[in-house]
């Protein structure tokens, strides 16, 4: 379990493999039959839509998470992005010959949102910085600031 949290086990070639995996498991979500018929089956009508919608902006989030994670230039990461754009377009355009699917706007639009959800969620990526916790992020502002840093302060009036 250690191995797989050490930055060392996470190469680019493991990291470009998930991203390549991930796509094609979208891609086929995204292109086949099945996902309506098994939501016909296993879920009430009046959740569907919401559990469709959800799938697509969860999974372009995750894709442009996973974007951002590949160890590339940010300027390649930058048209990665307009690809992942043009993918969620492409995509649901094909469903239209997919059967039992459909192609919609609105369906593009979700998958942007998705995009914008995926894109402020690795924001400090995207401006090439790397993904930090935040309880990283706290020690080193304490060790910074010093002791002073943990004493209460009094109020101001």
């Amino acid at each position: 379990m250690n191995q797989l949290l050490s930055a060392s086990f996470w190469t680019p070639g493991r990291r470009w493999l998930i991203w390549g995996l991930f796509l094609a498991a979208l891609t086929a979500g995204l292109l086949r039959p099945e996902p309506v018929s098994l939501a016909d089956e296993m879920l009430p009508h009046e959740a569907i839509f919401s559990a469709f919608k959800t799938v697509h902006i969860t999974a372009f989030a995750l894709l442009v998470v996973l974007t951002a994670w590949l160890r590339v230039s940010s300027r390649t990461r930058w048209l990665m992005l307009a690809g992942v754009s043009a993918y969620a377009m492409l995509t649901e355009y094909l469903q239209n010959f997919v059967p039992t699917r459909t192609a919609s706007w609105w369906d593009v639009g979700f998958n942007h949102v998705g995009i914008a959800l995926g894109l402020a969620i690795s924001w400090r990526c995207w401006q090439g910085l790397p993904f930090r916790a935040r309880s990283e992020s706290a020690t080193a502002y304490r060790e910074s600031a010093g002791p002073q840093a943990l004493e209460p302060q009094p109020e101001r009036v």
